[in-house]
């Protein structure tokens, strides 16, 4: 995110966010489908707790656009233009 906050276009910004995103997506869905899987051969509920445990916080991390801008830093002119629908971002 610190990358997001030096660029200069609402474009770059959101496509770092979009890829840190991403990334901590996968490091969240890793360990849950190994609980999972976990789960399934030792059919012990720990596992499921686990994995449960994951997909909520998982779940809590959903963007919204509020999150976004304050996670990206935008300024007004560039908070403007991105709750704008239908316009094409620099």
């Amino acid at each position: 995110m610190a990358t997001a906050h030096s660029k200069n276009s609402l474009r770059e910004k959101l496509g770092i966010y979009q890829t840190a995103s991403l990334i901590r997506y996968a490091t969240l869905e890793a360990p849950a489908l190994f609980a999972i899987v976990s789960y399934f051969l030792t059919e012990q509920f720990l596992f499921l707790l686990i994995a449960l445990a994951i997909m909520f916080y998982f779940f809590s991390l959903k963007p919204n656009k509020l999150k976004i801008g304050s996670e990206l830093r935008l300024n007004r002119e560039e908070q403007m233009q991105f709750n704008k629908e239908n316009q094409e971002l620099n």
